[in-house]
């Protein structure tokens, strides 16, 4: 990190300097300057056919033609806007509005003008999702650098076993057929895209190839300043920067470190010193309309839009048998199954002492009522048909995650040993999604404290927009009341949804 400050006081970081210090404005083409038909094409082609072999065949649709048919406007748009850029272009990309499948599209055009490119993001995961994307489009030029412990094994393919980088970006790993570095560099130079983590991109290995005609940096409103900067040095006409501002900011841990502005992002400063230059993508395909209310009203003033009716109108489609539905007594349970009820906050204020918050260690706060209550919620859906893989389960604190997952082990959800529902704290589960997303809020105590965790806005907003078709939350809701963020999120879900239940108890 501090590596990358130091290169920006190179002569050759002259022009990064201008941009990120003085805040230059950035400079675009005209629309009239760029080939429309050359500078949009469809990131999922069924078949990579040369261009040559298209003419042969005069009903093969135009890459313009394809483009339509797998962006939306906006999307087109968005992807028109990042080749016009000469220095730096903003893509501010709302929950489930198709951030992957634009990236994926604009590198596939890139590549096809024989441009260059360096991929990075914040996670390891982030880069994979991308490649994923790009793979199951037909696309595999590339290279994926770091880690295979970090890396989805379905990429492994494409790493180089050479070196591994690890999150420090030392190498590791180091294996004895491939027989010099040069022949390591060379493999990278080869390579239409290679793609890594910001921290990855710190790696030795980069200081020896040229640089790339664009960089493009996924999840970029979570990244310090510093680290961002690693990849930024390498973009030699423009970079893209993809995030947004409504989400988790850098982790910022020191008060005076946020004071001095360590957890404002670098795509927060752009966004905010030149508007110009961001693109905004408001059509999202990730929300049932009920959800997507909740982060209109407290988060996006309403811009939010669902791509289309069948988005807006999905629910749950479950099974439940006339014994299970039977054998439920509470109304909660009830609610749980009932697709109509898309969102929930189920109220363990009146199981009283049972639902109070307790330590798990000298520091760490859990709650074992609702890690209770969570695991009912699963046996209940799984009895109803719900597979397991469509559910995730999160929390704003590690012991709350660490419980819950201890009591997955603990009590089978089956007859027949499977792999456990994903489990991972909020921060975690930034960038994925699931059909179900249970919120567990773990905050329950007289005195109505809920934490620094939960009072950022932004870490509840990631929760309520991972989910498709139902967002259950789990917690006190006098407790929780004492965010005024929260309360505004309580009201709407008890006046608007109609989905404030109490649970007394689990059966």
């Amino acid at each position: 990190m501090y590596g990358n400050l130091e290169a920006l006081l190179y002569p050759e970081a002259e022009r990064l300097r201008r941009l990120v210090i003085d805040l230059e404005a950035p400079r675009f083409m005209e629309p009239s300057s760029t080939n429309t038909s050359v500078s949009t094409s469809s990131p999922c082609e069924a078949e990579r056919m040369p261009t040559t072999d298209k003419e042969k065949h005069g009903n093969a649709p135009t890459r313009q033609q394809l483009i339509q048919t797998e962006l939306n406007e906006e999307q087109q748009q968005a992807i028109q806007r990042m080749v016009q850029a000469q220095d730096y272009a903003l893509l501010l990309g709302m929950p489930g509005t198709g951030k992957t499948a634009t990236v994926a599209c604009l590198i596939r055009l890139l590549v096809d003008q024989g441009h260059t490119v360096l991929l990075a993001s914040h996670t390891h995961s982030a880069v994979d999702n991308v490649l994923r994307r790009l793979v199951q489009c037909n696309f595999h030029e590339f290279v994926r650098l770091g880690n295979r412990s970090h890396i989805e094994p379905t990429l492994w393919p494409y790493t180089l076993p050479a070196f591994a980088i690890d999150h420090s970006g030392l190498e590791t790993n180091v294996c004895t057929h491939v027989p010099s570095l040069d022949a390591f560099t060379a493999q990278i130079d080869r390579a239409a895209l290679v793609a890594t983590t910001c921290l990855g991109a710190s790696h030795p290995i980069f200081y020896r190839r040229r640089q790339f005609d664009y960089v493009i940096v996924d999840e970029a409103s979570q990244i310090a300043q510093p680290v961002v900067l690693g990849p930024l040095r390498f973009a030699q006409r423009a970079f893209i920067l993809v995030g947004d501002d409504k989400q988790l900011p850098p982790l910022a841990r020191h008060p005076q470190a946020q004071a001095r502005g360590a957890d404002e992002s670098l795509f927060v400063r752009l966004c905010t010193a030149h508007p110009e230059a961001v693109t905004v993508l408001k059509k999202q395909y990730r929300m049932a309309a009920d959800i997507m209310l909740l982060c209109n009203a407290l988060v996006y003033q309403g811009a939010l839009a669902c791509g289309d009716e069948a988005t807006a109108q999905q629910s749950l489609q479950l099974v439940p048998s006339t014994q299970s539905f039977v054998s439920l007594k509470q109304t909660w349970q009830h609610c749980v199954l009932d697709p109509t009820k898309r969102v929930l906050f189920l109220d363990t204020d009146a199981a009283q002492e049972r639902a109070v918050e307790c330590r798990s260690g000298r520091e760490s706060i859990c709650n074992r009522f609702e890690a209770s209550v969570v695991v009912r919620i699963l046996q209940i859906l799984e009895a109803a048909g719900l597979d397991r893989d469509r559910i995730g389960v999160t929390s704003p604190l590690r012991a709350q995650v660490s419980l819950l997952q201890s009591q997955f082990e603990q009590f089978e959800l089956a007859s027949q040993p499977r792999a456990h529902p994903e489990c991972r704290t909020i921060d975690q589960f930034q960038g994925r999604d699931k059909d179900v997303i249970i919120v567990s809020l773990v905050r329950n105590n007289d005195e109505a404290r809920i934490g620094q965790v939960l009072r950022d806005w932004r870490r509840l907003n990631v929760a309520m927009t991972r989910a498709r078709c139902k967002l259950i939350f789990v917690g006190s809701s006098r407790t929780m009341q004492t965010s005024p963020f929260v309360e505004r999120l309580i009201a709407l879900i008890r006046d608007t949804l109609h989905g404030l239940v109490p649970v007394k108890t689990l059966d």
